[in-house]
């Protein structure tokens, strides 16, 4: 059985959230509500740490998805 793991982003994927996030998060991220948006990437691009970790997971043979949270309310 394939291993997967699911990660759900508390935003939604619409472009218009898309922007609010953005601007939420470099112009207040101590109150950004996305941990994992703040886990993943910083104002630009994907974290280094978080990046090794993710390709540590595929090279263990891990399948990851990752979602918006209404994306993952469409599909589940």
């Amino acid at each position: 059985m394939p291993k997967k793991i699911l990660f759900i982003y508390n935003a939604n994927s619409d472009t218009g959230s898309k922007m609010l996030d953005f601007a939420h998060k470099i112009i207040n991220p101590a109150t950004y509500n996305c941990n994992l948006c703040s886990l993943t990437y910083g104002s630009f691009t994907e974290n280094k740490q978080w990046k090794g970790f993710r390709e540590s997971l595929l090279a263990k043979g891990y399948e990851l998805e990752f979602f918006h949270k209404d994306e993952f309310q469409e599909n589940y």
